[in-house]
């Protein structure tokens, strides 16, 4: 799945993708890209909240 096809299906702005994941929207901005590859620590997280996207909601009602 593609940082914006993942970022899509949990309803997420750019900038809280960013948060979720623990990188600078820039940086989520450059994934989506492709002109940067995602670090597979970063894809695993996003395969994980892709499985378990109640755990998403959580961190997002904690961030605001």
């Amino acid at each position: 799945m593609s940082p914006r096809d993942w970022r899509d299906s949990l309803r997420l702005t750019q900038e809280g993708a960013a948060m979720i994941i623990g990188v600078g929207r820039r940086q989520w901005q450059r994934y989506e890209a492709g002109s940067h590859p995602v670090p597979v620590p970063v894809a695993r997280s996003m395969r994980h909240l892709a499985e378990h996207p109640e755990e998403a909601k959580i961190v997002k009602v904690r961030l605001k």
